[in-house]
C-alpha cells in the first residue's frame, strides 16, 4: 500500500513540475539573448523558478530510486541536469553583469537543494515577490 502511495506521489510531482517547468520557461530555456534583456529581478525570479524545477525532480528522482524504480528515475535525473545547465546559463548572463562575480544570491540559488533554500536565496538578493 505504501509503494502505491509513493507511486502517485512521485507521478503527481511529474504533473506538477512539468507544469511549473513550462510556466517558468524552462522547457525549452530562454535564449542567451533573451537573458541578456532582462532585468536583475526578472533573471533572479527565472533562476528562483528554475531552482525549484530541480528541487523538484531532484526529490521526485529519490523516489523512484528509493521505489527501485531505474528506468523513470533516470528521466527526472536528466530534467534535474537540464535544469542546472539552464540555472549555469542564467550564471554566466548574471556575473557578467557584476564584472565576473557572482553575486551571493546567485551563489546561494546554485547551491540550493530546497524549495526553502531556492527562495531565502531569493530574498537574499534583496527581491520581493508581487
Amino acid at each position: 500500500m505504501m509503494n502505491i502511495l509513493l507511486i502517485i506521489a512521485a507521478l503527481l510531482l511529474n504533473v506538477i513540475g512539468t507544469a511549473i517547468a513550462q510556466d517558468t520557461g524552462l522547457y525549452p530555456p530562454r535564449p542567451v539573448d533573451e537573458l541578456k534583456r532582462m532585468n536583475e529581478k526578472d533573471l533572479a525570479r527565472e533562476a528562483n523558478s528554475v531552482c525549484g524545477v530541480i528541487v523538484l525532480n531532484n526529490d521526485t528522482w529519490k523516489k523512484f530510486q528509493d521505489l527501485g524504480d531505474a528506468e523513470d528515475a533516470s528521466e527526472f535525473l536528466e530534467y534535474s541536469k537540464k535544469g542546472s545547465q539552464y540555472l549555469h546559463q542564467i550564471g554566466l548572463v548574471v556575473r557578467d553583469r557584476h564584472k565576473g562575480k557572482s553575486p551571493a544570491w546567485f551563489q546561494k540559488m546554485s547551491k540550493a537543494s530546497t524549495f526553502d533554500k531556492c527562495d531565502a536565496a531569493y530574498k537574499a538578493g534583496g527581491f520581493r515577490r508581487n
